[in-house]
């Protein structure tokens, strides 16, 4: 009975739904927009909720997410002409047409209803961290600077914002995600290649838990939005896993049953596809 009273648009603290699951649903909805004739734009608005989960509910009870949620639910109703994303506290608005004055307007119309349904529950809005992005094809519109209040407040640009671990980029081509993977990624295999020396060091086995914990789960955060892009950037990806095989015990993908990142892409998705399925066809 609880479930039914969290609305579809909350993905957080709720069975199934991870944020994977919100960032592929919010990338679709802008990749959409970009296929559409004539080409729509899409401008976000990513908001920050100050310490909103520790304000209003207790901290450590088994309960305290789904309390959270439904403290929550209604946010979604007072959004009337954009579409809202929700994860716990992260909140997302954001409008897809040609026309980008009447995304501002209908933006601005929206977080003033949306500021009214904070203050009526004691939420408060940080205008400072909060941010807006457009995503669009038009190269001539990639330096616009929408005009979003929030608060009063006009909201500063972001041309890569990060929503919920994930980097975005103005055509949703995720080349500063894949540059983060690899970075992130590079770093850890340091310590791969520290405990592997020549003459000490651990063994194959743990060499490859070690990668298998630590270093493919970075690899691989958010497969599902960026497994689209081209082969050159999923390049990228494969080459970190390969450069583990430089180190002085020689990780080979085979003696250490490693699949390649490219055939467990295929294989996780056909099981995501199914997950997906079986929660119904919101999501």
């Amino acid at each position: 009975m609880v479930l039914n009273l969290i609305p579809e648009e909350q993905y957080g603290f709720r069975r199934g739904h991870s944020t994977i699951d919100q960032i592929l649903y919010f990338a679709k909805s802008v990749r959409d927009a970009h296929n559409m004739k004539p080409t729509n734009n899409t401008i976000t608005v990513l908001i920050d909720l100050t310490k909103a989960f520790a304000r209003v509910i207790p901290q450590g009870y088994v309960l305290s997410p789904t309390l959270f949620s439904l403290f929550m639910a209604g946010m979604e109703k007072v959004i009337t002409s954009c579409n809202i994303g929700l994860f716990a506290d992260d909140v997302v608005i954001s409008k897809s047409e040609e026309d980008t004055t009447k995304i501002e307007n209908s933006l601005n119309e929206n977080l003033v209803a949306i500021q009214s349904f904070a203050e009526a529950h004691k939420l408060n809005f940080n205008s400072t961290k909060s941010f807006t992005c457009i995503f669009t094809t038009n190269r001539h519109m990639f330096n616009l600077q929408p005009k979003i209040y929030l608060k009063g407040n006009l909201l500063e640009i972001s041309k890569s914002p990060t929503y919920l671990v994930f980097i975005l980029d103005t055509e949703i081509n995720c080349g500063k995600h894949f540059a983060k993977l690899t970075e992130k990624g590079r770093k850890r295999l340091q310590l791969l290649k520290f405990i592997s020396g020549r003459d000490w060091g651990a063994n194959s086995g743990t060499l490859r838990m070690t990668y298998t914990a630590l270093i493919r789960p970075v690899l691989e955060y958010g497969y599902q939005i960026y497994q689209v892009a081209s082969q050159t950037k999923l390049n990228k990806l494969d080459r970190v896993q390969l450069s583990a095989a430089r180190s002085p015990k020689a990780i080979i993908l085979f003696e250490a049953d490693l699949q390649p990142l490219s055939l467990r892409r295929q294989t996780n998705s056909a099981r995501y596809i199914a997950k997906l399925k079986s929660l119904g066809s919101f999501n």
